[in-house]
């Protein structure tokens, strides 16, 4: 009896060895799933991590682009103000000298053969026998 109770205990122990080590492939099957899915889903985060931080390169590209382009131009604008400024200030310049009186003399002499009037040139009035029509008592002078 004994010796059956031994073989059955062997059995019994045997059966649990077999049982454990099912239950120990079972979990090492399971264990390998649930890592395969892991990696699969890491692969896809970091997937979207790249394409994520592609685009944020990209956005950082255009916008220096566009900035260094604003800065070209803004230069431009800046030089063309200068120029502008360089014109105003000569003719300025210009202003100043055509409103002098011996320049204004110099030009009407050579320019337009002007000269000071001759003393038979003059036309005096009397302040109380002043004509009706001035300006053609003038132009009629001046013509003849």
């Amino acid at each position: 009896m004994a010796s059956a109770e031994m073989q059955a205990r062997l059995a019994q122990i045997d059966n649990n060895r077999i049982k454990r080590e099912q239950s120990i492939k079972e979990r090492q099957e399971h264990s390998k799933q649930y890592r395969e899915k892991v990696i699969a889903r890491d692969k896809k985060l970091v997937l979207g991590a790249v394409v994520l931080a592609f685009i944020v390169l990209l956005l950082v590209i255009a916008t220096s682009v566009l900035s260094a382009q604003i800065k070209y131009e803004n230069n431009e604008i800046i030089a063309a103000n200068e120029e502008l400024q360089k014109d105003i200030d000569n003719l300025k310049i210009k202003i100043d000298k055509s409103k002098n009186l011996k320049t204004i003399e110099e030009y009407a002499k050579k320019n337009l053969d002007m000269d000071y009037a001759e003393s038979s040139q003059y036309v005096y009035m009397e302040k109380d026998k002043a004509p009706d029509n001035l300006a053609q008592i003038i132009q009629e002078e001046a013509y003849n």
